[in-house]
């Protein structure tokens, strides 16, 4: 199981893509934070990605 906590200290929306077994978003609004909670049940490669 993984815990991720992003912040974003900037002034626009930023949103974080993770793929894996199955895929997820998250946003994070302007100066705030958020957490996630992602079981992570395969073994392999998982790609966190970043896009304003």
């Amino acid at each position: 199981m993984g815990d991720f906590v992003f912040e974003n200290p900037e002034d626009t929306l930023q949103s974080w893509h993770i793929d894996g077994y199955s895929f997820k978003c998250s946003w994070v609004y302007p100066n705030s934070w958020t957490a996630i909670y992602v079981p992570l049940d395969n073994v392999g490669t998982w790609n966190v990605r970043y896009a304003n």
